[in-house]
């Protein structure tokens, strides 16, 4: 399943019965927390974004391969309106040398009323888990009781 999809898939009011557990971008989890403090008036608490330790970094890059490509990279330094809409999508914008922290994410997660992550100072770099080890996790989790739940129930 593409990336976009399984996100999709786990952000759906079925998400918990699709996928206990799912593998998402920061940008994905950060989006979906906007668009439903927007449409419901509250975070969603029911998933959590997890940064596992060693911290699993991804690192998106764009990358000019030609004169189109350096147009746009241009546009990315330039043009507030494109840089913003990025930070609207959840992504960190930032240019070499810059600080990683994204004050401009974090400003606009906090005009959305949605948490700004806690900075991992372990920035080690891991693999996420192959097949076997994911499904051991998924089905782990999946047998957990629901929050709230108590063991006489």
């Amino acid at each position: 399943m593409a990336a976009d999809e399984q996100a999709d898939s786990y952000f759906s009011d079925e998400g918990e019965s699709i996928a206990p557990v799912s593998l998402v971008y920061e940008h994905q989890f950060l989006k979906h927390q906007v668009d439903h403090q927007k449409k419901r008036g509250q975070q969603d608490d029911r998933r959590v974004l997890l940064y596992p330790s060693p911290h699993a970094l991804t690192e998106p890059e764009m990358i000019s391969l030609g004169e189109e490509g350096d147009r746009l990279t241009d546009l990315m330094e330039s043009d507030a309106a494109l840089r913003r809409r990025a930070i609207e999508l959840g992504f960190r914008v930032r240019f070499s040398g810059e600080d990683g922290t994204s004050e401009q994410l974090n400003a606009y997660l906090r005009e959305h009323e949605v948490q700004v992550p806690t900075p991992n100072p372990d920035q080690t770099k891991v693999d996420a888990p192959d097949l076997d080890a994911l499904e051991r996790i998924i089905n782990h989790v999946g047998s957990c009781r629901p929050p709230g739940q108590d063991d006489d129930e």
